[in-house]
Formats: structure tokens, sequence, C-alpha cells
């Protein structure tokens, strides 16, 4: 009897117990920071804690899809998590708008939280239509040279800025992609620093086109 008690007490104590940690995660403020803590994170942790409105219909078993819209020069945000065994594996936002501006605002936002980058890098068609590749050491340099060159949104394959914290790699900026250009912002765990940093972001934002992402008509 004895042995029953002393079980049945652990049950009761364990029972709140689990209840506090669910009530302790609570939905964060978006900042590119606060994303980087949802890496490794399983999907019952990020449903609470993501940013943004839980989408059931567009979410699939290995990835879970919110919609951020509070930032103006963005529009909606489409915020897409990666999981493999329940594990947050990568981060990717796709914003709604196709301006230039946009993809300057998440690489802002980056820059403003992690510091210098690692990387800068821009791609872009000349007056001939031949496609350029350019390297940077700085933000403020990067965009002198589009601002420069009056390059719009439908001059560039890519823009991006790559940044390292802690053990992950961010990237912001943005790039065309299927006719449209896409502001984006990708966060995965840091595997060494690549060369080919844009490759990276195209294979994530190619990783969710079967997922009914589109551009609004």
């Amino acid at each position: 009897m004895k042995k029953l008690l002393i079980a049945t007490l652990i049950i009761l104590l364990a029972i709140p117990g689990c209840k506090k940690d669910k009530e302790d995660v609570k939905q964060l403020e978006f900042t590119l920071t606060n994303m980087t803590t949802l890496i490794g994170k399983s999907q019952g942790y990020i449903k609470d804690a993501s940013p943004g409105v839980y989408d059931e219909d567009l979410s699939e078993t290995d990835f879970l899809f919110f919609n951020y819209d509070e930032i103006a020069v963005v529009g909606n945000l489409v915020i897409a998590y990666d999981f493999i065994e329940d594990k947050c594996d990568g981060i990717v936002m796709l914003g709604e708008s196709e301006e230039l501006d946009a993809a300057d605002y998440l690489m802002s936002l980056a820059e403003d939280e992690f510091g210098t980058g690692e990387l800068y890098n821009l791609s872009y068609y000349d007056d001939a239509l031949v496609l350029q590749e350019e390297d940077f050491t700085s933000y403020e340099d990067l965009w002198l040279f589009v601002d420069d060159f009056l390059l719009t949104a439908s001059d560039i394959e890519s823009i991006l800025a790559a940044y390292t914290y802690s053990d992950q790699i961010i990237i912001a900026g943005g790039m065309t992609l299927e006719g449209f250009f896409w502001p984006a912002v990708t966060i995965s765990a840091s595997s060494g620093m690549k060369s080919t940093t844009h490759q990276d972001l195209l294979d994530s934002i190619k990783r969710l086109r079967h997922s009914g992402i589109k551009k609004p008509a």
C-alpha cells in the first residue's frame, strides 16, 4: 500500500510539471536571433513558439508553415520549418514582395543582429544580358553598387549575405526563381561557410516548391 501511495504521488506531481512545461513555451517576438533558437526544437515546441499563425492546410509531416504579416515592406512572410526525426533542421523565410527593398530589409535585419557578414555576393544581368557576379566586403559596398548601376529586382539573379551565429549559418537577401524574385532568409546548422552560398539558398527554396507556396496572381 505504501508503494502504491508513493507511485500515486509521483504521478500527481509529474502531471502539473508537464502542464507547467507546456505553459512555459511562449510565442517568440520575430527577430532573426530568436529564430535561430528554434533550430533543433521539436514540432510541438515550434507550434507554440514560432512567430506568426500556423498554417495547418499547408503543413506536412516534415514541414510546418506559419504566416507572419507584420513587416509592411516584405508583405506576408511565409516561415517554413524542415524536420528530421522531429527536430528542426532548417528554417526558410520567404517574402511576398518582389521589390528589392524587401531583400534589403531582411538583409539589414541580419546585419543589425549579427554584425558584419562572412560573405556578400551579387549575381546580376548587365545591359548586354550577360550574367555577372561580384563579391563585396560589406553590406554598404554591396548596396552602393546596386544603386550606382541602377539595378532592380528584374536584373538580379541573387543578392545575398551570409552570417554565422551560435554555430549556425544565416543567409539573407533574395533571388530569382521561376520568374519571381523571392526575398528570403534561411537558417541552418553550420557545417563550415561555403563559397557557393547562393546555391544553398537556391536549394532551400527549391525544396519548398512542392508545398504550394507561390506568389499571388
